[in-house]
């Protein structure tokens, strides 16, 4: 796994919010950034996130691979949202199902944030997701564009 930092740390606005592309099976990074250009939501970075050796249907291959993913993400995550000062984190997510259901398992100290759906084209909220690290208070509007 790597955060691509060059690549993926992309300066957007001066927004405190990190958006985060889990581009595991197919590379997201630069639909994601049209949708935040176009439609929002407010973001200051993106992280892009993917397999050394670039997306692809079966790069995951098996549970312990799901697991061993979801941590390297979230580590990575946390400490791009450290190096951001990001109050919110929104994840956009290309991956198989069941690498989702352990980036759940293992999401903590993490700032709150939206979870956002491939609608083909475009994204949309799907999920507020409330961490312990985000002091609470419910999620923000989504913002409409």
């Amino acid at each position: 796994m790597q955060a691509d930092q060059g690549k993926g740390d992309r300066g957007i606005s001066d927004e405190n919010v990190l958006a985060v592309a889990v581009s595991i099976s197919a590379d997201i990074a630069d639909d994601v950034v049209e949708h935040i250009k176009k439609n929002g939501p407010p973001t200051g970075k993106l992280l892009v996130i993917e397999p050394e050796d670039g997306p692809g249907r079966h790069t995951v291959a098996g549970a312990g691979e799901a697991r061993a993913m979801a941590n390297a993400i979230v580590d990575a995550v946390r400490a791009a949202a450290r190096e951001a000062d990001a109050n919110s984190v929104n994840l956009y997510l290309a991956c198989p199902d069941g690498l989702a259901v352990f980036l759940g398992r293992v999401w903590n100290r993490v700032p709150s944030g939206w979870i956002l759906a491939d609608l083909n084209p475009g994204y949309g909220f799907t999920y507020w997701i409330e961490t312990s690290s985000s002091g609470g208070g419910g999620p923000p509007a989504p913002h409409a564009g």
